[in-house]
């Protein structure tokens, strides 16, 4: 073979090694990027699932929230397991007594096929709600959405938790500064001191039943006879006598609906409270153990023996020996309120609308 020959096959093979070394290599960045178009993929699947897990939780947790609200609404008292949309879509369970608390039970096809989420109550961010809890304690909603095997949690406050509100003002007073308790259940959320008390323990205002925070409530305001007929009263600021057997300060008996609910005429609780009913002033007195005047006073609520303002006369008696506190239930021309002294405490006790007592405000 000529030395021309040879040179040419070395070329030529050469060049065949050559090329298929660029085709290796070509091949083995077509496979990288193939490799890496796949990780981005299932990236990108796998962070839309968590943000469509996210949503559905979100999703639930205002569902849950706009649900309690409603139920609200319609009765102050409703329990948790209670709420209508909780019994139709999933009902509340208890966890067990290791883990008490609420859950709802998976709602599937929330947002499509394979999503569902799971809702649990809270008073605080670290103390579970029971199904008989009433929704009134709810502080937290927490939820975890899943979507396609990928779950996210959700937690969202429910408004200010009971123990740390702090409300300043009410009716025409507007320097007042008012914190809020749990009765010691934990069922209940009230107001810490009496309604124009300038701090826990004091006097408040003498409240006529069914009257507004118009200045007729403070001790010293004037006093004219009645009943009266305007409403609200023009004079305002006046303490208004029964002056008869009605046992009213107003006349015709058209305040049977004053001080219902959170809605009522006259309501002169801050916003988003309203007057204790029979049945709730029950419950304090039995998860508080209030016997009398000493377990009044010596309860989170502080409950004093301020007396009341006679319904003839607008002059206080009993100072220092009995409490007296309205509620919003009526008995006939009358009104239930609670009844306590040395010996003894009551809440089946009724007395004149006329009369001034003491107001402490539940919330819803």
């Amino acid at each position: 073979m000529s030395i021309e020959k040879s040179i040419k096959k070395n070329k030529k093979g050469s060049i065949l090694a050559f090329s298929l070394i660029i085709l290796s290599m070509m091949l083995t960045i077509a496979v990288g990027i193939a490799s890496v178009e796949v990780i981005q993929k299932k990236n990108a699947s796998s962070t839309q699932f968590s943000v469509q897990a996210y949503q559905i939780a979100d999703g639930g947790t205002q569902w849950a929230i706009e649900a309690i609200n409603r139920a609200n609404l319609v009765n102050a008292k409703i329990k948790i397991q209670e709420v209508p949309e909780f019994i139709t879509y999933g009902p509340c369970v208890e966890l067990g007594s290791s883990d008490p608390g609420s859950n709802i039970n998976n709602i599937d096809n929330v947002l499509g096929q394979g999503s569902s989420f799971e809702i649990s109550f809270w008073k605080t961010e670290t103390e579970r709600a029971s199904c008989a809890d009433a929704t009134s304690v709810v502080g937290v909603v927490k939820a975890t959405g899943k979507f396609h095997n990928t779950a996210r949690a959700v937690s969202v406050n429910v408004g200010t938790p009971c123990e740390s509100a702090s409300i300043v003002g009410y009716g025409n007073d507007a320097t007042t500064t008012y914190l809020t308790v749990f009765s010691p259940d934990k069922k209940q959320c009230w107001l810490n001191k009496n309604l124009g008390a300038p701090a826990p323990g004091s006097p408040g205002g003498y409240y006529q039943w069914g009257r507004s925070t118009d200045g007729h409530q403070l001790s010293g305001s004037g006093i004219t006879a009645g009943p009266t007929t305007i409403d609200p009263p023009s004079s305002g600021a006046n303490f208004y006598t029964s002056g008869s057997a009605l046992y009213d300060w107003f006349d015709p008996n058209s305040d049977d609906l004053f001080w219902q609910g959170l809605g009522g005429p006259n309501n002169p609780c801050p916003t988003g409270f309203r007057l204790p009913t029979q049945a709730d002033w029950a419950a304090l007195l039995t998860s508080a153990n209030i016997i009398d005047s000493a377990t009044a006073a010596s309860s989170k609520l502080n409950l004093t023996m301020d007396g009341g303002r006679d319904a003839s006369t607008g002059v206080v008696n009993n100072l220092g020996s009995k409490g007296l506190y309205w509620m919003s239930d009526i008995s006939g021309r009358k009104a239930f309120n609670l009844t306590f002294d040395l010996a003894s405490a009551s809440t089946i006790t009724d007395s004149g609308r006329a009369n001034g007592y003491q107001v402490r405000c539940i919330k819803k």
